[in-house]
Parts: structure tokens; sequence; C-alpha cells
């Protein structure tokens, strides 16, 4: 019986060391929830972001005067994005703009906000602005949160 135990324990090792090195990559993978992106700090360091989030850190790290600056250089996506049908290649290229709440525009609204006084912007899908902003809502959104007191 203790032949059948000194077996099974080796048998065992380098299955665990094989799961336990698994697991460690799959959580090594997983710790990271951004994306690379332009160090633009030009200290050579790599800026993680979330794809539809552009925060206070990122803003100040691009010498850019315009949100729509910002977004250009940070988050082309977001002025590519269509609603319709993704299909048939058919829809219209929409993105409404909020500030602090507040229903502005278009896209180019985003042009008469400096950059210096913006917190943070996040782009929400049709369907997430549907959600979160109401069924009135049809079109991609940015929402911008200003700076508050500075």
């Amino acid at each position: 019986m203790a032949f059948l135990s000194l077996v099974g324990a080796q048998i065992m090792r380098p299955t665990f060391a094989v799961a336990l090195t698994c697991i460690l990559v799959a959580a090594s993978a997983c710790s990271s929830s951004g994306v690379r992106g332009p160090a633009g700090g030009g200290d050579g360091a790599i800026v993680l972001h979330q794809p539809n989030l552009i925060t206070t850190e990122e803003l100040r790290q691009v010498p850019l005067l315009t949100a729509l600056e910002v977004v250009q250089r940070l988050r082309p996506r977001w002025l590519r994005e269509r609603i319709g049908d993704p299909a048939t290649a058919r829809g219209t290229l929409a993105v409404v703009v909020y500030v602090d709440g507040l229903l502005r525009g278009g896209i180019l609204h985003l042009d008469v906000l400096r950059a210096a006084d913006i917190e943070e912007m996040e782009f929400l899908t049709a369907f997430e602005a549907t959600q979160r902003l109401g069924v009135e809502q049809v079109s991609n959104a940015i929402l911008v949160t200003s700076k508050r007191g500075d």
C-alpha cells in the first residue's frame, strides 16, 4: 500500500505543477483589464486603458486642446462606430454628446470643449445608451464628465 501512495504522489506532482502553472498564466492574463495605449508622456511608459473610457490620467498625458482632438487620437473608433444593421454595413454614423448628463448635440460639440476641463469621457454603443439614457436615445453616445471646482 505504501508503494501505491508513493507512486501516486510521484504522478500527482507533475500534474499539480502543470495545473498550478496553467492557473498562474490564466490569472496573469486576466489581471489586466486594459489595452495598451499610447504613452503620450514621452517617458516611454505604457498606459493601460479601457476601450470605452478616457480617464483623467490619459487626458493629462496628451497635449491636446479640445475633446475632439483627444478622441481622434486616443479612441478614433468612437468616431467610426455605426448604428444599424452590421451585416449589411448599412447604418448611420451617429454619435451624440452629453456633458454632465445634459444632451449637447453631435460629435462636433466635442470641438468646443477644452480637454483641460474634462475629468473623463465614456463611449456608449446605441444599445448601451438606450439602456442608460432612455428609449429615445438611439445613437451612440459620448458622456463627458467635466471637472468641478478646479
